[in-house]
């Protein structure tokens, strides 16, 4: 874990246009890790290049059932602005122009509560965005989408981003050609950093916890 965290905030540090994966088999602990291991470090660190010193922002959405970009966008938006989450907002968000749609109530007087604003909604250069579950995705969003949105993200917006997956089973999805998975990730992925558990040592961790 630790060879990791370096690893991920030397790429938080560094301008940079692609994403970083971590993958591994299922249960072995990737989530835990992203949650416990390294949200708390990445909230000390300080954004590269800002007029005053301000943390990255962690955020983790899953892509378990997503149907649509449009729900990898709601996720990430009410992860930023929980307050809209409370008042059951509906979004329909487009990264390329920025726009909101609110139904219901008044636009700007939510964005005040939330202590956000019309012009920093895009503002995705202090955000890390963890993506999990992409292989559990529905089968109705395709995964040349989720990699198109992706590198729009890293590409456009300078987004920093960080794909969770067993690859495995994402490269069962482009059946056609088994050279396409990898031409598709070259474009988006910049560190693959594969995960695996040290059996003995969580072994030994187990034990010094509960006994």
């Amino acid at each position: 874990n630790e060879d990791i965290n370096v690893r991920i905030e030397q790429y938080l540090c560094f301008d940079t246009n692609y994403a970083i994966i971590i993958n591994g088999d299922y249960g072995i602990g990737k989530t835990h890790y992203i949650k416990n291991n390294l949200f708390p470090r990445v909230k000390k660190l300080l954004v590269p290049n800002t007029v005053k010193d301000e943390n990255f922002l962690p955020i983790l959405i899953s892509l378990f059932g997503a149907k649509s970009i449009e729900d990898i966008q709601n996720q990430i938006f009410l992860k930023l602005y929980p307050i809209f989450k409370s008042k059951g907002v509906k979004i329909a968000a487009s990264l390329t122009n920025s726009v909101l749609k609110y139904f219901g109530n008044d636009l700007k007087d939510i964005l005040s509560e939330a202590g956000a604003s019309g012009n920093n909604l895009s503002d995705y250069s202090k955000i890390l965005i963890c993506v999990d579950d992409i292989d559990r995705k529905s089968k109705e969003l395709n995964i040349e989408e989720v990699f198109g949105f992706v590198n729009n993200l890293v590409e456009n917006f300078g987004a920093k981003v960080i794909l969770i997956a067993n690859e495995d089973e994402l490269r069962k999805e482009i059946i056609s050609d088994s050279h396409n998975y990898s031409l598709l990730r070259e474009k988006v992925i910049g560190i693959s950093i594969s995960f695996s558990a040290n059996v003995f040592r969580i072994y030994d961790e187990i034990i010094q916890l509960k006994y």
